[in-house]
């Protein structure tokens, strides 16, 4: 829906081998003063992950150790509450 994905990291969570959910993280392409950015966040069609998105950035942050991570929520298809609900702060909208 929005486009390619250059992220360098991907972490999924898969339910029967199946992969149900995908996080993917990489170097902010917006603003430089983060360290990570979170890309993309979705879950397959049809499937609500309770506690998805939490998994994933958790693992994320266990794995990597970010001093720093930022993301953007296209308010086309999302209105950002994910983000707040699994702990960023939000610092503007436009």
């Amino acid at each position: 829906m929005q486009g390619k994905d250059n992220s360098s990291i991907k972490l999924g969570l898969f339910h029967e081998n199946e992969l149900v959910s995908v996080m993917t993280f990489g170097k902010p392409r917006f603003n430089k003063n983060y360290q990570y950015e979170l890309i993309r966040f979705a879950s397959k069609l049809g499937y609500q992950i309770i506690g998805g998105a939490s998994k994933l950035l958790t693992c994320f942050i266990n794995q990597y150790h970010p001093e720093s991570i930022i993301s953007y929520a296209d308010r086309r298809y999302s209105n950002g509450e994910l983000y707040e609900a699994i702990g960023f702060e939000l610092i503007g909208k436009s």
